[in-house]
């Protein structure tokens, strides 16, 4: 049975790794929380939503030591940490979670800790500069070229979970355009092209805010949006409008390789997180209607690209996600902690 505490400074790092939480309490183990939401997120409050019973939880302003000071860090460790748990880490680039390796390894008996890949766009030289972990798993292979050669025995491939939710759902042409929006590109420069975009196709936008940055993108959408399953987008669930839409406008999220996994046509817009989709043939070359729509067109010609590319960024070694990801925890803890698993 796996022990496991989960540290995590916001709703969106833990949502991407949430099935394997779900599926080590649902195999008998116990996993449980550490949340230091910060409040400088607007989706912190989302933590609440998490199926996964809260240890600990302190509400910081910022993500640095004057927040939370290391010793007052050291102390919740202590009392909320037992030497034989697994710690996960859901920002390893970001104190406090930085920080907990480095004071566990203090321990004469400490934890395990693996740190986790929290985004498809990431400052690798941030995990160079502290590799706070004893193994991290990432999305893909691709990652390993990005990690210090020192640690690159340490990174495990795994995939990215939360796309197991998505597997064999229905989808359709609702008759509109979804855009993910990201903090980049600024709302200015954003919003003119999806007035041409629905002035040109005839289709309404509907713009699905980031979680981070719900109040960057205000677009009114000049055609009427249709139902979704017989009821307005805005009341459905994301999976719901990502599963209807014609097709996907965004910068740089998860989403689109979400959107890519239901076999939806995604564009790029140009934004400094490119880096993570490398050889992708949907990117516009700037921020206008014209340049979205040459994209589009790429999309469809080259789906044998886009395939490799999916496939190449999701880098599951099995069906499920999950499944990867448990395989590889349990191999670790196993070498860690020999008596613990049968």
């Amino acid at each position: 049975m796996i022990k496991a505490i989960v540290v995590s400074t916001n709703f969106r790092n833990m949502e991407n790794w949430l099935p394997v939480f779900e599926k080590i309490m649902e195999d008998g183990g116990r996993c449980r929380a550490i949340h230091f939401p910060w409040n400088g997120d607007d989706s912190f409050h989302r933590m609440d939503e998490l199926k996964i019973p809260v240890k600990y939880s302190q509400e910081i302003p910022a993500l640095n030591n004057s927040a939370l000071p290391e010793d007052e860090l050291s102390k919740i460790l202590h009392e909320h940490i037992e030497a034989d748990d697994v710690v996960f880490l859901c920002d390893m680039q970001s104190y406090p979670s930085s920080k907990v390796h480095e004071i566990l390894l203090k321990r004469e008996r400490r934890p395990l800790v693996i740190g986790l890949q929290h985004g498809l766009f990431q400052s690798w030289w941030l995990y160079n500069r502290n590799f706070c972990a004893d193994y991290l798993l990432s999305f893909n292979r691709r990652v390993i070229s990005s990690i210090h050669p020192e640690y690159r025995k340490r990174v495990h491939p795994v995939g990215l979970p939360k796309l197991d939710r998505l597997a064999g759902m229905a989808t359709a042409d609702g008759r509109y355009v979804l855009y993910l929006a990201q903090k980049y590109p600024e709302a200015g420069l954003v919003e003119g092209v999806l007035k041409e975009i629905e002035k040109d196709l005839r289709i309404p936008v509907f713009v699905r805010n980031h979680p981070q940055y719900p109040e960057e993108i205000h677009h009114a959408p000049d055609l009427e949006m249709p139902l979704v399953n017989g009821k307005p987008i805005a009341n459905c669930t994301y999976d719901e409008q990502l599963a209807h839409a014609s097709w996907v406008l965004t910068s740089h999220s998860t989403g689109g390789l979400e959107a890519l996994y239901l076999k939806k046509n995604v564009v790029l817009l140009p934004n400094h997180g490119l880096t993570a989709w490398p050889d992708y043939p949907g990117v516009a070359f700037d921020i206008s209607a014209r340049s979205v729509f040459h994209a589009l067109g790429r999309t469809k010609a080259y789906r044998q690209d886009i395939d490799l590319f999916l496939k190449n960024s999701m880098d599951s070694r099995y069906r499920s996600h999950t499944k990867s990801a448990l395989s590889t925890i349990y191999s670790l803890v196993e070498r860690a902690y020999p008596v613990r698993l049968p």
